[in-house]
């Protein structure tokens, strides 16, 4: 069986981000901290999920 790493290792230079959800959608439990531009961008903008693109030639 395999199991879940819980850390990265000490000579592969890339970060790490868990986050574990109940079924109702919230955070229970969040391990590691996206500290760089592409981790971010690999989390996606959170802020942007819940709005809907703009029309084009708006903005």
């Amino acid at each position: 069986m395999v199991e879940r790493a819980w850390e990265t290792f000490p000579d592969y230079h890339e970060e790490m981000i868990l986050f574990t959800f109940c079924p109702d959608g919230r955070v229970v439990r969040q391990r590691g901290i996206a500290d760089n531009l592409t981790a971010l961008n690999q989390l996606g903008d959170a802020s942007r999920s819940s709005r809907p693109d703009p029309p084009l030639g708006t903005g």
